[in-house]
Order: C-alpha cells, then structure tokens, then sequence
C-alpha cells in the first residue's frame, strides 16, 4: 500500500503515551543446532492481525529537458522482435508460471486485521462488451497485457500473449456499433517507477481479440492513456499527443492541438503533449474534447521552459480530426484553495440527460502546482532549484466540476477540503496529520457519471467516492460517501485510540467493519447489467464490481460491502522473488506487501505496504521481507509471527533500498541505503528502541561503510543493489539515479566495496577494506543488480537500467546494458553484444554463464558476455523485474512484473551447487508452524504497548512522508 507511513500520522500519539518496550532479544543458539528463541514480553513481534503498514511511494519529479523525445512505441517493438529473433539457449525447457492465482490475507497472518479482499496487481483499465447485454463480458488491461473474461472475472485468459510485443495495456476501445472491432492501447503512463510501462503502440483486432495486428503508421508516446471509438474513427490520448484513426485501425496520425504558451501552435518537449483523455459528446459525434494533462503542468525545466504549457482542454467541433481550439473555460477550473498552476492531470465524463436534448460533462482535476511542490494562491517563495517542499498541503487534488454547457463554464462540485468529510471514509483523521484526500491525485484519478441520471456521480482517488446529494445542476458543493474504503479502520487505526489491539472491525459497526477492496483507484466503469447498474473498478489490487441495489435509506446504489473481487488472474507484480528450499515461492509486491505460496495456490501476505524484498534461507521456516525504506522484518515460523530488525541509517533509505542474505551464510544479512550495514546474526539479529525518541538505542547491526556525496552530481549516494558472497560485498550505488533536472551526465552510478584494496583482507561485518570503487567505463545509467563471480570475487557483473520511460539521448546516456570487472570495480567493459538494448534487470551467474533479465525476457551468454540467446520460452512480453537461482542452481526464478513468478527447470544442478539434499534437490515442504508466542492482547494497556512499538519500530525508517516513486 503505497501511502504515507504510519508513523508519520500517529507518532505523536505515541510520544503522548510513552510506552517503553524493546524489541527482539534472541537467545543464542544450541551449538551445532539452528534454534530461535521464542519471543518474550515487551518485544516487537507482530501477531495475526497486528501488522501496520508504513505508506506511499515517494512521488518522483518526471525527467525534464534534455530527454531525447524517442519514438519509444517504435523502439519497444523493435527491441522485442530483435528478441524474438535471437537463437533459443535450453530449448528444450519452458518458463512455467507458477502463480500466484491472487494474493490474500489469512486472518492467521500478521497482515489479516486489515482485511483486503483478494488482489492480483494494479489494473490499469476494464472495459465492458457492449454486445453482452448482461454485463458479464470485460476486457481488462494492466502490466501484464490484455485480460478477457466472459463471466465478471471468474475466469480469465490473456488474449495478448502471442500478438503484443510489448504487454502493458493502457487503454481499451470497442466499437459499440461493431464489437468485433477492438483496439488496444499499450503502454501505462502514470509518471511512476512502479506503476509506468513502456508499450509498442496500438494493437487492433477485427475478430474480438482472436487474431491482432500493429498498424505500420502508429503512435510514438510510450503510453497510452485513453481511448475512443467515435463512428468507427478511433481517437488515442497518448503521453505523445492525440493520434486519429480514420480507417479502422488501418493507421494512425497525429493531430496537433494549439498547446502552446499562447495557443498558436503545438508546444515542443517530450512532455508537452501529455494527454489524459479523451470524451466525445454524447448529442454530437463530431464534437470531441481532449484533456491536456500533465500531472506536473507549467513545472520549469533546466532552461526556465515550462513543461506543458498548455494543459487544459481543447475542442473540435468538426470530428476527431480536428482542428481542435483551446477551450479558455480551463482557467475557471480553479478555486481559493487550488495553486497558482492549478490544472494538472484532467480526467472527464460526458453523460447525456435522460430527455436527450443536454448533456453534463464532469471533470475531475489534480493539481500541477501542488504536484511540484507550490503552496496555494501563488504562495511559492522559494525558488524550484532548492530541492525543498513547498507543498504544505495534504494533497495533490484540484477538484471536481460540473458543466451543463458542454464545458463553456464549470461549476465547482468538490474540493479535498470537502471531501474529508466523506462518510466511510478509511483516512480519517488523516488529513490533519499530513495524508489527505487526493495526495496521489496525479496517481489515483477517475470520474463516472451514470448514464441514467448524469447528477449520480463517482469518482476514484485513494478511495471511491458516490454522490450522495449536491450534485445536480446549481452553486452548492455536492456531498459523497465512499463505496470503495482505504482498508479496515479498525484494523489500522482503532489499536492508537485502545479500541482494538490491531483487530479488525466487527462488520456490524456501522462505515468501518467489512472488508475493503484495495487503495488507490486508476479506472472506474458503469454499464446496464440486465436491469441493474454494474459498476467495474480497478485499483491497485485489480479488478472489482457490484451492482446496484437498494441501500437501507432507499436509494439505489453501491456500497463498501458489497464488491466482489475478480481477481483469479495471475498478474502480481514483483520487486523480488526468491524460491524457498521446500519448494514454496517468496515474492515482494508492488503495492500488495510480500508472502510466500507453493505452485499454483494464492498467496499468503504476510507483510504490509511495498513489499520490496524477499529472501530466503536455508531452513524453509526462516525468511525475510522488506518493504519501503530498508524496513526489515524477519520470521522463524513460517510467517506465523515476524519481528522487525531495521538497521540505524545515517539518513532516509531509498524507497527500494536493497537487502540480502550471504548465500554461504544465513547469518550474514547485509542492507544499504546511503550507508551500509551488516549483521552476523542472521535470524537472532536484535534492535531495542527508544519509544519516545524514535532512535534506536542498541542493535546488532554494524556500520560498515558510509559512501557519502557523490562527486559528479553533488548529491547523497543511494544503494540499488547489493551483491554478497562470504566477506565480499559489494553494493551498487548512484546519485544522482535518475536525471530529474534533465542533465543525463549528472547520474553517478559505481559500487562501494570491501574488495580490491591491496593488502588488505575483508571481514564480515567490519569497516576494514570498504571505499568506492572507480567504475571507469560504467555509464550515465544506474546499476539495478549486480552478482559476484563464485570462482573470483574480484569479478562482479551488473544489469544497467537507465530508468527513464521517454528516454534518454544514447550518445550522453550509454547503451550498455551489461557490464564486467575484473578488478572489484576499478574499470568495467562492456559485455551487452545483441542484447536488446532497453532496460537490463537483473544478472545472476550459473557455472559458465551469465544469466540476465530483461524489459524483453531472460537471456543467457557464456561469461565473455556479446553473444546471446534467449533462455527456453514461455515468457510473456513483460519486464522482468528479478531473478533467483536456488542453492542447487537447477531453478531459476523469475518476477515477471505484471505476471507472477515463474520457473525455468534446467533439470540438472549446477556444478557449484550448494543444494540442501545429496543431489542438490530441494527438502520436502514442511507445515507451516504454529504462531509464535508474541505478547499476549489481554486489554487496553497491552493492545498500546503492542502497537506503540510496532509503529514506533517503523518510525526509524519511515520519518517523513514520501510519494509514489
């Protein structure tokens, strides 16, 4: 769950309490035995039900100026054929999806109290057939391609796995008049790392998705935002502008629109042409309105340009075609409250009157100014070079409007103000304590107006919101209550107030009890289901729908309890994977916490908020999670119980700081932020906390290095990747990792090491030998993964990613995607070859071999690199986040972003096999363990001991509110 950590909100209230408890104190082992002493009183174990969840990603600033404006839809489907066309290594072996088939929250596990109902990924769009008159025929689009299901999600089938060559789907079009006539959108551009996904275009079928074909003359943007069919011309929003097909799907052009500073011409600049949507009238097909939606507007580039000059809207009133003028009515899409650039993202919804002779157009705007950090009403003091803050808001949101004169003039129907008041609403009191409605507007935006009666309203934010009254034609603010909630109030929230010690909600306390779908909502859709009003959404977890019924004060509508989920498809996005020895799979998730699963089954969440690390050991009850900001918890019971174990950081990790275990030794954990730490204790690893301070006071984690400012960019170094293997460590370090002012030479990528220094022998958990390494050769791109040579460990291999969706200019950026040192760091050489050039993952090492991941699959050379083959087949065409080989190096795991994990057989273990069994084959699963003894809830005082120090613990790596990267 990608929002503001907990701490932030409820640290006073701790203070307050000044409740004093330590956290895990382990007991040394038997000798010769591995052994885990059960936990005591006073210490930090999060039971069944007691797991808070630090929040949201931090928001990062898009590339600015100096980004090459690529023909990105052009070049993914390049890369991917040249992929298609390299000879298959282990032909003979296919990837295997193992699952999950969902992802759930057993009420035995810590994460239960929260009670979400099942997920499966962020779903980015889900459109119905219109040739289905019950509603139950949808196709759904999300990293992991293009979902149809002929029964409101208890089935699905991919139906893009053998067309697309990029999988990622923004954007659904069918053609009401023709449904045989689909066309499909690729690419998802919400200016994220973890929710953004380079496309090849759009894709059309004529066949109701049997068969699809890419148009030659297609669209250049990398994502595609929207989508319609207007008397069978389709229109694209896409983040390179307004295409138009006037020939089925036959080929696509660019329409210009008047976006520039004075509405003369086109405006210039990779993000100039952002466009957020697309709505034709409901009376009059040949009037169409376009959003110009850039979620960060007027933000100044390097040279003082504005990034999108002319977000706003813009109509033709001649037909998709155009010509389109600007629509001057986008200034009066402002209030009192708003800031001096107040039109950010803009997401619209025309719906006819049921006379049939007017009609209503809402939007729902987020605000560019407070996306980068402007106070309201001009307030903006500091300059935008400082790098501090200047949103002293709780929010990202504009707000929502009506017009009744085809956007000649807007009513304003809502603000976040008055949202906070929402009935149901799972944030509270979060508002006042710096988390509020629309923080993730540039993120989390829809609007829906029922086709039946265009005054009913819904809109997504963090949460989804019904009109209540208000919202007819007239000056007064509307009131709204959520039907879509946060999570479970009591489950997060009510332990603070001596309620409940992190136990859910009883479904008869009227708004909070029941279970919640998921946060942070991309995609709502309304749709007659014989008779009833279906309403679809998609959110950070998937798919949902509910049907409208009478509600206890007569209305008919939707509530918070009545959604059922859709998420039976195997599309989890994972950071890291890892396959434990009795054959279960780890896996950490974006925005759906981390847990572990045996083949084909859901998962088990055991941990809340980003899952962004997963390890395992050699004993199949012992493993790690990580999630946002280098928080470590470890569990000894099969994720019965976990215990928090963070590290004292010099300052804020990254939001995905890496951490691993030695695989020669369990008890050798290493993790990293600007510096690094090291613990020999493996699963006994001890932090005691000062409750009230928020420090930690003892632990048995050392510093081993702190790597300080880079010299290039001026800028704290920041770990991405950490490598370990008996006393040598190295950790793969950037700063700046990203161009976020536009200047590609500022990004500083090498390693730190203990390694390569002459005379000097390296030892765990110690200062001795640590410095930077030279990385001569090493690109303007950041290491994303790294691996140590087992026969040299003088010898490391990187995967590079240059982390930017529009693209940087090759000639200053660099094309290597893999690289080899021989000498601990000081210089590398290039080892890419035919390898596709677009963003390397991920590198492990088997025998001879390297092994590298890729935004195109998995690929496989001998250690002299240049020369490589794809690796078996199966894959889908989807990034590959993450690789795992196993112990005995016959199971190579892969974290397939969008689509699970999956598993390559190379049916015979690898020479350095370190295998638990005589062959190297995996143990025998084990019964997950009963749950450990943790402090026992027997009433108010205890349910805040419990509590406080659980958030207290997450305070140390969470101190500040940060964004959705």
């Amino acid at each position: 769950m990608s929002r503001l950590s907990t701490t932030s909100r409820i640290a006073g209230a701790l203070a307050f309490a000044g409740v004093v408890v330590m956290l895990a104190t382990p007991t040394p082992g038997t000798p010769g035995a591995r052994r885990y002493r059960t936990p005591g009183p006073g210490e930090l174990v999060y039971k069944a039900g007691q797991m808070p969840a630090p929040e949201h990603e931090p928001e990062f600033a898009p590339d600015l100026a100096a980004i090459a404006d690529l023909n990105a839809a052009e070049n993914q489907h390049a890369y991917e054929l040249q992929a298609r066309g390299l000879p298959v290594k282990h032909g003979g072996g296919k990837w295997e999806n193992v699952g999950p088939l969902g992802h759930d929250m057993p009420a035995d596990y810590p994460s239960g109290a929260f009670r979400f109902a099942r997920s499966a990924g962020m779903g980015s769009v889900i459109v119905v057939d219109p040739a289905d008159k019950s509603g139950n025929s949808v196709y759904a689009g999300n990293m992991g391609g293009l979902w149809h299901s002929t029964n409101a999600g208890e089935h699905w089938t991919n139906v893009s796995d053998k067309w697309f060559t990029r999988a990622a789907v923004g954007a659904i079009a069918v053609d009401k008049e023709n449904p045989d006539n689909l066309y499909v959108g690729t690419g998802i551009g919400y200016i994220t790392t973890s929710g953004d996904a380079p496309g090849s275009g759009i894709w059309v079928s004529h066949d109701r998705g049997k068969t699809f074909h890419r148009p030659a003359q297609n669209i250049k943007g990398y994502a595609v935002h929207d989508m319609e069919v207007v008397d069978g011309d389709v229109i694209a929003g896409t983040s390179n502008g307004l295409y138009v097909s006037t020939n089925k799907g036959a080929s696509f052009t660019r329409v210009p629109l008047p976006n520039n500073a004075d509405h003369s011409g086109e405006a210039k600049g990779a993000y100039a042409n952002w466009i957020s949507a697309v709505q034709p009238s409901p009376l009059d097909p040949k009037e169409i309105i376009v959003a110009v939606g850039l979620a960060h507007g007027k933000r100044q580039g390097p040279q003082k340009e504005p990034l999108s000059p002319g977000n706003g809207l813009y109509r033709s009133t001649s037909g998709p075609a155009g010509p389109y003028e600007f629509m001057t009515s986008t200034e009066d899409l402002q209030h009192p409250a708003s800031s001096s650039d107040p039109v950010g993202r803009i997401m619209l919804s025309y719906v006819e009157n049921p006379s049939g002779d007017a009609a209503v157009l809402w939007a729902i705007v987020s605000d560019a100014g407070l996306a980068y950090g402007r106070d309201p009403a001009s307030a903006d003091m500091i300059g935008d070079t400082t790098g501090a803050n200047l949103n002293h808001t709780n929010t990202n949101l504009n707000g929502l409007y009506r017009s009744d004169d085809g956007g000649e003039t807007w009513t304003l129907k809502a603000t976040p103000h008055s949202l906070q008041t929402a009935v149901n609403s799972g944030l509270g009191y979060y508002p006042a304590l710096g988390y509020g409605v629309g923080v993730q507007g540039f993120y989390n935006l829809w609007v829906e107006a029922d086709p039946r009666d265009p005054d009913q309203v819904y809109f997504g934010l963090e949460e989804v919101f019904q009109s209540v009254r208000g919202t007819e034609e007239g000056p007064e603010l509307g009131y709204f209550e959520i039907i879509q909630r946060y999570w479970d109030v009591c489950g997060m929230t009510t332990y603070v107030e001596n309620l409940y010690p992190g136990r859910s909600c009883p479904d008869e306390l009227p708004y909070y009890g029941g279970v919640s779908t998921h946060p942070d909502q991309h995609w709502g859709t309304l749709v007659d289901a014989g008779g009833k009003m279906r309403m679809y959404t998609a959110n950070d977890g998937g798919y949902y729908w509910q049907d409208s019924h009478a509600l206890p004060d007569g209305r008919n509508a939707y509530d918070n309890d009545g959604w059922i989920a859709m998420n039976t498809l195997a599309s989890v996005q994972p950071y890291k994977v890892a396959r434990k020895p009795d054959g279960e799979f780890l896996l950490a998730l974006q925005d759906n916490g981390a847990g572990f699963f045996a083949k084909g089954e859901t998962s088990k969440m055991v941990t809340l908020g980003d899952g962004v690390n997963a390890e395992a050991t050699s004993d199949p009850d012992v493993f790690y999670f990580s999630y946002q900001g280098a928080m470590l918890y470890v569990t000894t019971d099969h994720g019965k119980t976990v215990r928090a174990i963070p590290a004292e950081h010099a300052s804020a990790p990254s939001f995905l700081s890496p951490f691993a275990v030695d695989p020669t030794d369990d008890n050798h954990l290493v993790v990293a932020g600007r510096d690094i730490h090291e613990s020999t204790k493996g699963a006994d690893t001890q932090t005691t906390l000062d409750p009230v301070l928020y420090t930690i006071i003892q632990t048995d984690w050392t510093q081993s290095f702190d790597a300080g400012t880079s010299p290039v960019s001026k800028t704290a170094y920041q770990a991405q990747a950490i490598a370990v293997r008996g006393e040598a460590v190295y950790v793969a370090i950037c700063g700046l990792c990203r161009n976020t002012l536009g200047d590609v030479s500022q990004v500083h990528a090498t390693v730190a090491t203990n390694m390569g220094q002459a005379g000097c022998e390296p030892k765990k958990a110690s200062k001795d030998c640590w410095h930077i390494a030279e990385g001569k050769g090493l690109p303007h791109n950041s290491i994303w993964n790294l691996a140590i040579d087992p026969e040299d460990n003088k010898t490391i291999y990187v995967a590079l990613n240059n982390n930017s969706m529009v693209g940087y200019d090759p000639k200053v950026g660099g094309t290597q995607r893999v690289m080899v040192s021989h000498d601990a760091g000081k210089t590398f050489s290039d080892l890419t070859g035919n390898l596709p050039r677009s963003q390397a993952r991920d590198v492990v090492v088997r025998d001879d071999q390297l092994i590298v991941a890729t935004d195109n699959g998995v690929f496989i050379a001998p250690k002299t690199g240049k020369t490589w083959s794809r690796l078996g087949a199966g894959l889908p065409a989807v990034r590959v986040n993450d690789l795992h080989l196993d112990p005995t190096g016959r199971y190579l795991t892969a974290g397939v972003y969008g689509r699970g994990v999956w598993s390559f057989d190379f049916n015979n273990t690898a020479k350095n096999s370190g295998g638990p069994g005589p062959k190297g084959e995996p143990t025998k699963p084990k019964p997950p363990a009963g749950p450990g003894t943790g402090i026992p809830a027997t009433g108010a005082n205890a349910a805040v001991s419990v509590i406080a120090v659980a958030l207290a613990t997450l305070a140390v790596a969470t101190k500040r509110a940060r964004r959705r990267a």
